[in-house]
C-alpha cells in the first residue's frame, strides 16, 4: 500500500511539473534529472500525454549530459596525455608539442633541399695517393645509378623535431655559439650516432613520402669533390697569400685557433692562413662559405658526416659501382665510416 501511495504522489507531482513545463513553452530549465527524474519514471500509470512528453524530454537531457561528460573526460584525458608527452623529455614544450603534432600527422615535415648530382659516365678515381692507408688504393668507380645529396648539412632544428617526435634523447650541442649567442637551431647537428642518422633518414622518408638514406662513401667523395680531381674543390692559394680555404669551408683558422686551444688543449693542428667568424661549427646554409661546383655546401670542414659503409682499413675489395660496402650480416659491422 505504501509503495502504491508513493507512486501516486510521484504521478501527481509529475503531472504538475509537466503542466508548468508546457505552460513555459517547454523551457529546458524546467527539466529534471537525477533522483527526481527516477521517481517520476517510477510513478503510477496511466499518465497524460504532456507527462509522457515531459519524461521523454528529461531522458534526452540526461543522455546529453552523460555524452558531454564523456567527451569532457576524453578531452581531459587527451590534455593530460599531451602534458605527459610534452614533459617527458628535455625538449622545450613548444618543440615537444610540435613533435606530437607531427606524429599525429597534424604538422607537416619539410623535406631538405636536395641536389641532383651529375654523373660522369667515365666514373672517377676514388682515394688518395698521399692520404692515410684507409684511403688507398686509389681505384676507379663508375656509378650504377644517379643520386641526389642534401644541399646543406642536417641542422639541429631538423633533427630535434625528429628526436622530439620519436622520444629520442636530445643531442648535446656542446654549448657552441657564434656571435656570442646560443643559436642551436641552425647549426649542423652533432653528437648523433650512425644508428641515429639512419633512423632519421627512415623517419624522414615516412613523413615526406620521399626516399632518404645515407650516401655511400663513394657517393659522398664524388659529391664532395664536385667533379674536381684534387683533394679539395677550390684552387690552392699561392705561397704567402691568404688561404682560400676560409672562402669555402669552416676550417681551423688563425683567428679562432686560440679560442679552440683554450677549450681543447690537446689540439696541435696547424691553422689555415685565413680567418672566419666561427670558432666552432658554422650555421648550415648561412651563405658565408661558397658552394662546391655541384652547389653543395660544407662538404669539407664544419662537421664530420656519416655514410652508409662499414669501415675497412683499405679500399681493397670495395664495390666499384658506387654502392656502399656492407657485410652480409649488418650485425658483423663494428664501425661505420665518417667523412
Amino acid at each position: 500500500i505504501s509503495t502504491h501511495a508513493e507512486s501516486l504522489r510521484a504521478r501527481r507531482d509529475l503531472e504538475r511539473v509537466a503542466e508548468e513545463w508546457e505552460a513555459s513553452q517547454r523551457e529546458r530549465g524546467a527539466l529534471r534529472t537525477g533522483k527526481l527524474l527516477n521517481s517520476y519514471l517510477a510513478s503510477a500509470r496511466p499518465r497524460t500525454e504532456t507527462a509522457e512528453a515531459y519524461l521523454g524530454a528529461c531522458r534526452r537531457k540526461r543522455l546529453t549530459g552523460r555524452a558531454l561528460a564523456g567527451v569532457l573526460g576524453l578531452v581531459l584525458t587527451g590534455v593530460l596525455a599531451v602534458l605527459v608527452y610534452v614533459n617527458k623529455g628535455d625538449y622545450p614544450p613548444s618543440l615537444a608539442f610540435q613533435g606530437l603534432l607531427v606524429e599525429l600527422k597534424l604538422w607537416p615535415v619539410t623535406p631538405p633541399e636536395m641536389v641532383p648530382i651529375p654523373i660522369d659516365e667515365e666514373g672517377f678515381q676514388m682515394g688518395s695517393l698521399t692520404g692515410d692507408t684507409n684511403e688507398r688504393p686509389v681505384r676507379p668507380v663508375r656509378f650504377a645509378h644517379a643520386f641526389e645529396i642534401g644541399k646543406y648539412e642536417v641542422t639541429f632544428e631538423e633533427y630535434d623535431l625528429f628526436a622530439a617526435a620519436t622520444g629520442r634523447a636530445r643531442p648535446n650541442d656542446q654549448g657552441w655559439t657564434y656571435d656570442g649567442q646560443e643559436r642551436r637551431g641552425k647549426l649542423p647537428v652533432i653528437n648523433v650516432s650512425w644508428e641515429d642518422a639512419t633512423a632519421y633518414a627512415k623517419w624522414l622518408s615516412g613523413k615526406t613520402g620521399m626516399t632518404f638514406r645515407l650516401p655511400s662513401e663513394a657517393e659522398w667523395e664524388y659529391a664532395a669533390r664536385g667533379g674536381t680531381p684534387g683533394e679539395r674543390y677550390w684552387e690552392e692559394s699561392p705561397a704567402g697569400e691568404r688561404d682560400a680555404a676560409c672562402d669555402y669551408a669552416n676550417v681551423y683558422d688563425q683567428k679562432n685557433s686560440a679560442t679552440i686551444k683554450q677549450r681543447y688543449a690537446a689540439i696541435d693542428w696547424e691553422p689555415f692562413d685565413c680567418e672566419d667568424d666561427y670558432p666552432f661549427t658554422a650555421p648550415a646554409g648561412n651563405g658565408q662559405f661558397k658552394a662546391n661546383p655541384f652547389e653543395l655546401h660544407d662538404m669539407l670542414g664544419n662537421v664530420w658526416e656519416w655514410v652508409q659503409d662499414c669501415y675497412h682499413n683499405s679500399y681493397d675489395g670495395a664495390p666499384d659501382d658506387g654502392t656502399a660496402r656492407e657485410p652480409e650480416d649488418a650485425a658483423e659491422c663494428q664501425y661505420r665510416v665518417l667523412r
